[in-house]
């Protein structure tokens, strides 16, 4: 594979699995990967030993459990040719993989929705159509915990001390990165 993969921003995201492998490996893993997101009927990929495939496309699974659809495999290869051709065997037809795909993408678009509506389960133990509709349909809040290391660290801040710890919140996520 002659070509530089560049991928998107999660794709540079190294997944653990991912970062255990060698080159060749991680080659394979890519375009399998791209190959499994685009629901293709066959991959082109560097050749290796069967373990070291059945390992790849193992980890692969491991480190992306959103591609559950794909469940197994067969490749080709060619005496003469340094790569194999991966044929993946998937669980559904390709529509009904496409609205997993569609479903998932609207799930994560509104993780913070969820992680409300979960807290509020959470804090209610029920909840009803009407308390339900009233979290969808109001704007995403920032979590407690969020709030209150933002105004520790303001005080801390000015404080000046040397020990203090500095809170990085990502509202779109709910997450919040505490810094020494």
């Amino acid at each position: 594979m002659d070509q530089i993969y560049k991928g998107t921003e999660e794709d540079r995201m190294e997944p653990y699995y991912y970062s255990k492998m060698n080159k060749v490996q991680q080659a394979a893993y890519h375009a399998i990967r791209q190959g499994l997101l685009e629901i293709s009927d066959s991959i082109q990929i560097p050749g290796m030993e069967a373990e070291e495939l059945y390992n790849v496309f193992f980890r692969l699974r491991l480190d992306h459990p959103e591609i559950f659809w794909a469940t197994g495999y067969k490749y080709k290869y060619y005496s003469d040719s340094p790569n194999f051709i991966f044929i993946p065997e998937y669980l559904f037809d390709k529509n009904k993989i496409k609205e997993h795909q569609k479903a998932l993408k609207i799930l994560q678009d509104n993780i913070g929705k969820l992680h409300e509506l979960a807290k509020y389960l959470y804090e209610h133990e029920t909840i009803t159509g009407e308390e339900f509709m009233k979290i969808l349909n109001a704007p995403v809040q920032v979590p407690t915990a969020v709030a209150e290391s933002e105004s520790n660290t303001k005080s801390e801040n000015n404080a000046e001390s040397e020990n203090s710890t500095e809170a990085d919140a990502d509202t779109s996520s709910g997450k919040v990165n505490l810094q020494k």
